[in-house]
């Protein structure tokens, strides 16, 4: 299977205290390099309807790609995902279409064993998006990872002035990950280990902002805004490439053997 990697950063203008950019990327885990790139302004949300998935590979995402439009655009094509939940991001069912008790089937999970349970998105008659099958794999974290997740939780209610759903703290306990990856192909525990890989994306972007200066916009006219971000992303493609052409160069500072 070919993994790709999907994600977005978000890019402000001068005095902004919002999101203005996003920067959409796909990254092929397998050579370690970037393989799309798109460009939209905040209205351009992440989905994984922006990327061409082909058969065979496999598609991880973290919790904002978890929608059941672009969790289906890619069954279609014939490729996989591999995202990470929160408790109500997707509603779920049992296999045979009736709702499924997340919180009691948390109960019977033990200490860094992994829960693996089939399941099914439910339909979306709106959208013609008929039921998704696929696994919920579901692992508890350390005292101290719970405790930081809970109090990221209490941060973020306290800011926006809202109650939080007693149910949020609870699961804020646990990593939820859903894919249409069948268990004979990978287990519980492999995929956990997969999605570590992951932050591979991250330290692109992190690359990218550090040496390219991407998330510094010092201008606000959206056309020159635009051709400024392209020219930076352009030059973050031809580092690569020169990376990969000339053994002993590497633009991030790696010293080859």
């Amino acid at each position: 299977m070919r993994v790709r990697l999907v994600d977005a950063t978000v890019i402000s203008e001068p005095a902004s205290k919002g999101t203005n950019w996003r920067v959409h990327l796909g990254y092929n885990l397998q050579h370690d390099a970037i393989d799309h790139i798109e460009l939209t302004d905040v209205k351009g949300g992440e989905t994984l309807t922006r990327f061409s998935i082909q058969p065979g590979e496999i598609v991880v995402g973290d919790r904002g790609y978890a929608h059941r439009r672009g969790l289906h655009s890619v069954i279609k094509t014939g490729g996989d995902f591999l995202v990470r939940l929160n408790w109500n991001t997707v509603p779920l069912q049992t296999c045979d279409g009736k709702k499924f008790d997340l919180f009691k089937s948390l109960q019977g999970l033990k200490d860094a064993e992994p829960g693996d349970f089939a399941v099914q998105s439910a339909p979306s008659k709106r959208d013609g998006i008929p039921p998704i099958k696929g696994r919920l794999i579901a692992i508890r974290k350390t005292a101290e990872a719970t405790k930081a997740a809970r109090l990221k939780i209490k941060r973020i209610s306290s800011k926006k002035g809202q109650h939080t759903d007693k149910r949020t703290f609870e699961t804020a306990e646990y990593v939820f990950l859903f894919t249409s990856v069948d268990s004979s192909q990978a287990s519980a525990q492999a995929l956990l280990d997969l999605y570590r890989f992951r932050w591979q994306i991250e330290i692109a972007f992190k690359r990218m902002k550090g040496l390219l200066n991407l998330g510094e916009l010092p201008i606000k006219d959206p056309d020159l805004a635009r051709t400024y971000l392209y020219a930076k992303l352009l030059a973050a493609l031809i580092l690569q490439d020169l990376t990969e052409v000339y053994l002993g160069f590497s633009p991030w500072g790696f010293n080859f053997p």
